[in-house]
C-alpha cells in the first residue's frame, strides 16, 4: 500500500505534514489498510493498493520505522534491518506465536507492541508522535533492534540439521 499525505485535510496531526510533506510518500503494508481507515475516511491519507512488493529489504532500510505484525520472518527482516517497529501481534495466530515473536526485540527496546484491539487511530498517533520527534530515540531503538538480529540464523540451522544427520561438513564457509 502506498500512502499519501493530502495537505488541505482538517483532522491532519501536526507531526504529519512536517514529517510527510505534500508531495513525499510513506510505505505501509496492507494490514496497515484497517488502521488507516478513519484516517482515509477523514481525507488525512489517500493510498493506492499494490499487488506485492518483492523489494521488501529494500523497502525495510529505507524506512525510518515501520508498523507491522509481527510474523517470525517480519521481526527478523526488522531485526537485521535495524528498524525500529510498532508490532501488531495478529490476534488470532496458532498459539498466539506472533505475541511470542516479539518478547526479545520489545525486551531490548527495539520495538513497541500494541494490541489489536487497541489499534485505534488515536493509539497509534500516540505511539508515532514520540518516535517521529525524536531521532535519538529512533536511533536507539535502531540500534536495539540491530543488536538482537541473527543474520547467520540460516546458517545455523543448516549446521544443526546436518550436524543432527551425521553429516559434518563447511556451511557457508563457517
Amino acid at each position: 500500500v502506498r500512502a499519501e499525505f493530502t495537505p488541505q485535510a482538517t483532522t491532519t496531526p501536526a507531526w504529519l505534514p512536517a514529517q510527510l510533506g505534500a508531495a513525499e510518500e510513506a510505505w505501509v503494508t496492507e494490514d496497515s489498510v484497517s488502521m488507516l481507515h478513519e484516517a482515509v475516511t477523514a481525507g488525512a491519507l489517500l493510498y493506492q493498493l499494490v499487488e506485492y512488493e518483492d523489494r521488501m529489504p529494500l523497502v525495510l532500510v529505507a524506512a525510518d520505522l515501520a508498523v507491522c505484525r509481527s510474523g517470525a520472518s517480519t521481526v527478523a527482516e526488522i531485526s537485521i534491518a535495524g528498524l525500529p517497529a510498532v508490532l501488531v501481534p495478529l490476534p488470532h495466530a496458532p498459539n498466539d506465536h506472533q505475541r511470542a515473536n516479539t518478547a526479545e526485540l520489545v525486551a531490548a527496546r527495539g520495538a513497541v507492541v500494541v494490541e489489536d484491539a487497541e489499534l485505534t487511530a488515536e493509539r497509534l498517533a500516540a505511539e508515532l508522535e514520540p518516535l517521529i520527534d525524536s531521532d535519538d530515540r529512533r536511533r536507539a531503538m535502531a540500534r536495539a533492534a540491530a543488536a538482537v538480529a541473527r543474520p547467520d540464523a540460516a546458517d545455523a540451522v543448516a549446521r544443526l540439521v546436518l550436524d543432527a544427520g551425521g553429516i559434518h561438513t563447511d556451511v557457508a564457509g563457517s
